[in-house]
């Protein structure tokens, strides 16, 4: 945990945070494949700026996160002003895929089970490339990234497809029905609280602790101290 102990209302501390965890693990001597570093990129009148202060952001047209080690980026995180932007037209890689999977994909996402669903699926996949793999010595005439996203695509227009013939949802449910709630109590004995709650194949076990007024956990933010009485951990 980083901990802003003072700022000076320039710099946005966020950037600094990652070098100095950096800076902590590699002193620690931890198992810690770094040291890593972290930079911010803005664009203000028509240059790049590096690291720009909190006030020169407000101006910048992208905020621009880059994060990685002396070999490799790790994390990038971008966001700048909205600007038009015309999608590829993948309707003839759709059209060949339809040739060659339809019927498949179509059975796959009738399958109710989920796990037996996921494999079938996977199959199917794994067709899709093999169709549309080039032959030795030949260059690819889709890459990779184009098939596994117009397949992605495709997955959801079939389920789209498969609920408007039959009327029936990818678990077989119709379009009325809800998947079957169930909520329990006290499932945990020694605990002061537990529920678990299941939706369907999805649960999610729940522990609450009681605690007094000294329990609270004192923030001591950018703006100012004050406590959080409840407290909300979850995975």
């Amino acid at each position: 945990v980083v901990t802003v102990v003072q700022h000076d209302l320039e710099n946005d501390p966020d950037i600094l945070s990652i070098v100095a965890t950096s800076a902590a693990l590699t002193l620690s001597g931890v198992p810690f494949m770094g040291p890593v570093g972290g930079a911010r990129v803005g664009y203000i009148n028509g240059e790049y700026v590096l690291n720009p202060h909190v006030d020169e952001m407000q101006e910048s047209k992208l905020d621009l996160v880059v994060a990685g080690t002396a070999d490799a980026v790790l994390m990038v995180e971008s966001a700048k002003d909205p600007r038009d932007f015309t999608a590829p037209d993948y309707s003839a890689l759709e059209a060949e895929m339809l040739k060659i999977v339809e019927g498949e994909l179509r059975d796959a996402y009738k399958i109710t089970d989920k796990q037996k669903r996921y494999a079938a699926v996977d199959a199917v996949k794994a067709k899709v490339k093999a169709a549309f793999a080039p032959a030795e010595g030949e260059e690819a005439k889709y890459t990779s990234e184009q098939i596994g996203t117009v397949f992605k695509e495709l997955q959801a227009k079939v389920v789209r497809w498969n609920i408007l013939d039959t009327g029936s949802r990818i678990d077989g449910r119709d379009l009325k029905t809800v998947r079957k709630i169930v909520s329990e109590v006290g499932v945990l004995p020694r605990t002061h609280g537990s529920a678990l709650f299941t939706r369907g194949e999805t649960q999610a076990l729940v522990v609450a602790t009681l605690g007094t007024g000294e329990d609270e956990q004192y923030v001591d933010s950018l703006t100012g101290m004050y406590k959080e009485k409840f407290l909300l951990h979850y995975n």
